[in-house]
């Protein structure tokens, strides 16, 4: 009876080891998958920043390269609404895409075959899903309201208009609510290019 007693009890103890053991092991690895992520205190969301490689374009080149360059202005917020996700063929399980879709008015067009349109869609490398905001490691979405200048080209997968050779592609021109302590960019490509 008292060998039955001490193999009960090593058991006991085996089955506690393991126990602790395997909890930390999945303590430990979520604490790892949630530092993947930054969290707005604000907001809540989560941010994932996706390392990834554009092509390098010079001035001169994203110019030549670029289908429209426009001063824009966004008018709706990035959203699970307008935030598409591209996913493998296989198993549909892995992401290998993402994008925002948003709504522009154009202000202004610098190059353009076609300057009468005052509205357009262009995509962004930003996207929002599951309260989880998805973007290039050197992008920041577009913020309503805001002013930009933005290199598009419908040469990519969607075939849409698209912001050109990430944060190269786009210039903030304003701020919402914020005073700008550097002369508008605006006037500045207008004097280049004798658009006054």
């Amino acid at each position: 009876m008292e060998l039955n007693r001490n193999k009960k009890i090593i058991l006991m103890i085996l089955a506690m080891i393991l126990g602790v053991n395997l909890y930390g092991y999945i303590n430990n690895n979520t604490k790892e998958i949630a530092l993947a992520y930054n969290v707005n205190p604000e907001t809540g969301i989560k941010e994932l920043i996706v390392s990834c490689d554009y092509a390098e374009l010079e001035y001169n080149e994203l110019e030549d390269k670029a289908e429209i360059i426009a001063l824009i202005k966004v008018k709706d917020n990035l959203s699970e609404k307008n935030s598409y996700f591209t996913y493998d063929n296989i198993e549909g399980k892995y992401l290998v895409g993402y994008y925002g879709e948003r709504d522009v008015e154009v202000l202004k067009y610098y190059k353009s075959e076609n300057q009468e349109a005052k509205k357009l869609n262009i995509i962004e490398p930003a996207a929002i899903k599951d309260n989880i905001y998805y973007h290039n490691e050197d992008y920041s979405k577009m913020v309503m309201g805001n002013e930009y200048i933005v290199y598009l080209s419908t040469e990519n997968a969607s075939g849409k208009y698209s912001i050109m050779a990430g944060s190269t592609g786009i210039t903030k021109v304003n701020k919402v609510n914020e005073i700008e302590d550097y002369e508008d960019v605006t006037s500045l490509y207008d004097e280049e290019h004798n658009l006054n």
